[in-house]
């Protein structure tokens, strides 16, 4: 074996820190980015053995040389943050019957336990008004939700005032605009076998709405303000010490609307009535208007029956999204 000998030295080892930093799940909560770097003599029996074969035998597990210089992938023993990710291997100008094993130690967090990274956009969706803050009247003066002497003093301030013509009829099809809302995004990387799990049930999430509070960042959502449209993305990546191992970027994409959530809302309107409130099996009949059949859809009470002229319009709401605990996303808790 032309190794003859082989073992550390101590001149020359160094450590140096870059003006980077990493933050963490886990304590320290911030690394700083370094480089250590350890240096290794070695001696063959000849001068033509080739640094390869000699780097080789120096990885070969095998005593007495071959269990010194550590493997790709070792931690370095004072710093648990970085390992060995390669090496240099020089013979000596003067003699190549000997030379040096430079061995480089970087910083690398294991990427699946580093936290979520957050970002914050927004997008827009027409949907059609379901009321208004107030109705400006020709002097500047408004009627709001709830005014004592108002065309609707018994709604609540923070009801939705009817947009209607003057008549108290409303508009068909009614005003819409484009409504703005949250989206938030979500990268975090996953082993394989996390990814795996999540793919077995991730049908329970997509097209969800959260059914109990999430925190994201330290906010807060309550029920129904964030909804998950799609699945996350994925993207395979391939890290080469830790040791080596395939794992997954995945994105996930929700929207949040604090304001309205993602409930259906309905005007409920018709061209029929029950003939019982809230009674369906006591018929029903058609609306008819003093000049014949109504030519529009007529409001609806919210019971089935005609709502009285000048009546707020009556909202039905619907869930037409599943409901998932965002809490049992393998991303949560987002810290």
């Amino acid at each position: 074996m032309p190794l003859t000998f082989f073992g550390e030295i101590w001149p020359g080892q160094r450590v140096s820190y870059q003006n980077q930093f990493i933050r963490t799940a886990g304590t320290p909560a911030i690394i700083q980015v370094r480089q250590h770097t350890r240096f290794y003599h070695f001696e063959t029996d000849t001068h033509t053995e080739q640094a390869q074969a000699i780097l080789d035998q120096a990885l070969n597990g095998t005593a007495p040389w071959g269990n010194i210089l550590p493997q790709l992938g070792d931690i370095h023993p004072n710093d648990g943050q970085a390992l060995a990710a390669y090496y240099n291997v020089a013979k000596n100008t003067e003699s190549s019957f000997h030379g040096q094993v430079e061995c480089a130690y970087l910083t690398g967090p294991d990427p699946t336990t580093l936290p979520a990274v957050v970002s914050y956009t927004s997008t827009t969706i027409q949907r059609a008004f379901e009321g208004a803050y107030a109705f400006v009247a020709a002097d500047g003066s408004e009627d709001t939700p709830g005014l004592a002497g108002g065309h609707y003093p018994t709604l609540a301030p923070t009801d939705p005032y009817p947009i209607t013509a003057s008549n108290f009829r409303p508009f068909v099809p009614p005003p819409a605009d484009q409504v703005p809302f949250r989206v938030l995004t979500v990268k975090k990387a996953m082993s394989t076998a996390a990814w795996a799990a999540w793919q077995a049930s991730e049908k329970n999430f997509i097209q969800a709405i959260n059914s109990v509070n999430w925190t994201v960042r330290g906010k807060t959502y309550s029920y129904n303000q964030v909804y998950m449209p799609q699945p996350p993305v994925a993207e395979e990546t391939f890290q080469a010490a830790r040791p080596p191992q395939v794992y997954y970027n995945t994105t996930w994409t929700f929207h949040v609307d604090e304001a309205r959530g993602f409930h259906l809302k309905l005007a409920d309107m018709g061209y029929y009535e029950l003939a019982a409130p809230s009674d369906p099996s006591s018929g029903e009949r058609e609306i008819l208007l003093t000049t014949g059949r109504p030519t529009q859809p007529v409001r609806l009470n919210g019971t089935g029956q005609r709502l009285a002229l000048g009546g707020a319009t009556v909202f039905l709401t619907y869930r037409v999204r599943k409901k998932a605990d965002f809490n049992s996303l393998p991303i949560s808790p987002v810290t």
